[in-house]
């Protein structure tokens, strides 16, 4: 009787003993597992981490904006200057715009601005959702470039204004947008018009050679002119922008001299014609790509370009009508343009 109680203890025990062990084993492996995971995905962070760390963006000019998305429709939510250096994350669609990482969170801002490393490169396409784009129904009106220091021809980037000028009406986005049958650029065909100022005036046997070379309407020409610089081929923009054309400095080689006139013209007009063949000829579309970039002619203008499109196609429209003076370009005047051919005639001894 007493051999088979110790008998039953011993099984007991034993059993008690193997469940303990079992129970360890399980513990055990479990750790090895939370410890594995662990590093796994300290691993995947570090590598997350060190790949867009790789990716450096250092501001190459005064101020840059940041947006909430890639375009310049997309609103402001801050800005950086010269030499600040951030971390990009992706690439928009069309690999203009970057996103970067703040302190505040990541916003996107035009890459042609910024000097990046080789590793941006490697980035992928982002593929998040955007916000919505600001709904503008008033803009500024387009006023001198040291006036403003807005970018040329950065297909959407605009540097941030450094003064306020008085508003003036202008056509909401979707009445401002060109038609199939706006009007269409003559080639060489058309003398210049008396309607523009005298400082643009001055510039008359350029013009016409101009026209020649590139196979351009001089009105057209005589337009950009009037409302990029007023004739003055000294002015520059705080933004970059230089010279009779207001060209940025990335459409020149190394070397050239930006203020030039041949050599302003021929970067300005060059791109221009590329304008203009991409409109098939619709000068509307053309000065907004001039403006705002080639990607700005399929849509979704900013503010500043709807307001070039009103003054150059005003100014343009009656240039070519034969009128003796044009008040679209007197409004350009009076909104501010004035100040600037002030400066102009300053410029030339006028």
């Amino acid at each position: 009787m007493r051999q088979a109680v110790f008998t039953r203890l011993n099984r007991i025990l034993l059993f008690a003993i193997a469940m303990l062990l079992t129970t360890q084993l399980f513990t055990l492996q479990a750790l090895r597992d939370t410890r594995d995971a662990d590093t796994s995905s300290n691993s995947i962070r570090s590598a997350a981490n060190t790949s867009e760390a790789a990716c450096t963006a250092t501001v190459n000019v005064r101020r840059l904006n940041q947006r909430t998305g890639p375009g310049q429709a997309y609103a402001i939510t801050g800005s950086v200057t010269r030499s600040d250096v951030l971390s990009g994350i992706s690439w928009d669609a069309g690999r203009s715009w970057l996103l970067v990482a703040t302190d505040e969170g990541s916003v996107w801002m035009y890459a042609p601005y910024m000097s990046l490393s080789e590793d941006c490169q490697n980035l992928s396409v982002y593929s998040g959702s955007l916000p919505e784009v600001e709904s503008n129904t008033t803009v500024d009106a387009q006023m001198p470039p040291q006036g403003r220091s807005r970018s040329r021809r950065d297909d959407g980037q605009s540097v941030e204004q450094q003064q306020v000028f008085a508003s003036t009406p202008v056509p909401s986005t979707e009445s401002a947008q060109p038609s199939t049958g706006s009007t269409q650029a003559e080639t060489v065909t058309t003398g210049l018009s008396t309607v523009f100022t005298p400082q643009v005036q001055y510039w008359a046997a350029n013009i016409a050679a101009w026209a020649e070379t590139y196979q351009l309407d001089p009105n057209l020409i005589a337009t950009v002119i009037q409302i990029e610089s007023c004739g003055d081929p000294t002015v520059g923009s705080s933004a970059g922008a230089q010279g009779l054309f207001q060209v940025m400095p990335f459409h020149f080689t190394a070397g050239e001299d930006m203020l030039d006139i041949e050599t302003n013209a021929r970067r300005g007009l060059e791109y221009l014609k590329g304008a203009l063949e991409r409109s098939q000829g619709n000068v509307g579309l053309a000065l907004v790509g001039y403006n705002g970039g080639y990607g700005a002619m399929s849509g979704g203008w900013a503010a500043e370009t709807r307001q070039y499109y009103y003054w150059g196609t005003g100014i343009y429209a009656e240039a070519t009508s034969g009128a003796a003076e044009s008040t679209r370009l007197e409004e350009w005047l009076t909104a501010g343009g004035s100040s600037l051919c002030s400066r102009a005639s300053t410029s030339l001894g006028l």
